[in-house]
């Protein structure tokens, strides 16, 4: 600006016939462009941007497909739940969420454009339900060692110890199934203690594979089950809602830990401290009328993922028959299903302190029914 000045003045101070005014009135002109020639507006006329933003699942919600709406344009979340508008103005917009079925949180987001691409702040979708969905824990996969040690207390059949590697990552049921969440899908509850928050109990194998199906089916999930008659075939690539196979519950239960319970090893002591944090078993699951009986959910200290109640209360069905242990390493074991017996794996509320282990699992029949079983949700990632 200074030399720009100073021209102007040395100009100014010449006399070769020009019109010095309107040498001056040109240069001042020249010297206000040149000083305004390094700055930008805010934006350039016409310029246009973007919004974009994402929409997270509460829990296991599918959110893709979901409409998002400012003013009259729309679009529409991929697999990961991210939208984008594009040759979007400067200006205020609402952005709005919407899909049958699914509420919002918040229901709207304002956000301004101001010379600059803008970020909406996340939503969170929920599933509006006319049924209850069991509250489900994320499980990452991994390696640990199944089967009991030697020198714990445990089945024998239920050893050796060897390797086992879980590939696929999954959801889990933070406790058993109750007879609420059972009672809302399947319209009835066979359980001989009917609270709502207890675990449903009583049923057959061919009645716990039409729940997890019909549970599938309410959240558009690829069935686990095909049920013909007595006949039971699982897809394993299957979304939907299933029972975990033996090593599947035991990983989960184990919860990174070697011993015998997930909170240390129990001696077989009757009262077992550890087990009395834990587990409802004999000596603790006298009603005040002095009879035994399964307790509501919850109540125990979780293991180390969040899982409640994974030793007593009532055990928990596997999807699987019974095949004998070997020191060989194992990926995603499964020893099939026979149709005729079935493992179920924690003991229940009936239990010695003696055999309640994570490593003894007896096996049952499909067709019969017991107070003393339930279920615990499994779905594979």
């Amino acid at each position: 600006m200074k030399n720009e000045l100073s021209t102007l003045m040395k100009v100014e101070s010449m006399d070769n016939g020009m019109n010095t005014a309107l040498v001056r009135i040109s240069l001042m002109l020249c010297v206000v462009l040149m000083a305004c020639s390094g700055s930008k507006s805010p934006s350039e006329p016409g310029a246009t941007y973007t919004i974009t933003g994402k929409i997270k699942a509460a829990t296991t919600e599918n959110v893709a497909g979901i409409t998002v709406s400012i003013a009259s344009a729309t679009a529409v979340t991929d697999a990961t739940g991210a939208y984008t508008f594009t040759g979007l103005a400067n200006g205020t917009y609402v952005v709005a969420p919407a899909k049958a079925g699914m509420t919002f949180e918040p229901p709207t987001h304002s956000v301004t454009i101001n010379g600059a691409n803008a970020v909406t702040p996340d939503f969170v979708a929920k599933t509006v339900r006319s049924y209850e969905l069991p509250e489900m824990v994320a499980i990452e996969p991994g390696t640990f060692m199944m089967g009991n040690i030697e020198s714990q207390r445990g089945s024998s059949s239920y050893r050796p110890q060897h390797s086992v590697t879980i590939t696929r990552g999954l959801w889990a049921g933070k406790h058993e199934v109750t007879q609420r969440e059972y009672e809302s899908v399947m319209g009835s509850n066979p359980s001989e203690w009917k609270s709502e928050n207890r675990p449903v109990t009583n049923l057959s194998l061919n009645e716990i594979v039409s729940y997890c199906n019909r549970l599938s089916e309410l959240e558009g999930l690829t069935k686990a089950y095909t049920l013909e008659g007595e006949n039971i075939a699982w897809d394993r690539t299957a979304s939907g809602y299933r029972l975990p196979t033996s090593a599947e519950w035991e990983y989960i239960a184990r919860a990174g830990t070697t011993d015998n319970t997930y909170a240390g090893v129990n001696t077989g002591k009757d009262p077992d401290p550890i087990l009395e944090e834990i587990a409802w078993y004999l000596s603790n699951s006298l009603d005040p009328d002095g009879k035994l009986s399964i307790r509501a959910v919850g109540l125990k200290r979780a293991n180390q993922w969040g899982l409640h109640d994974v030793l007593g209360n009532v055990q928990e069905v596997c999807f699987e028959s019974f095949v004998p242990y070997s020191t060989e390493p194992r990926t995603d074991p499964w020893g099939g299903f026979r149709g005729d017996s079935i493992i179920v794996r924690g003991g229940n509320y009936s239990s010695r302190a003696t055999s309640l282990v994570i490593g003894n699992a007896p096996m049952v029949t499909t067709k019969g029914t017991s107070r003393g079983s339930g279920l615990r949700l499994v779905r594979s990632k």
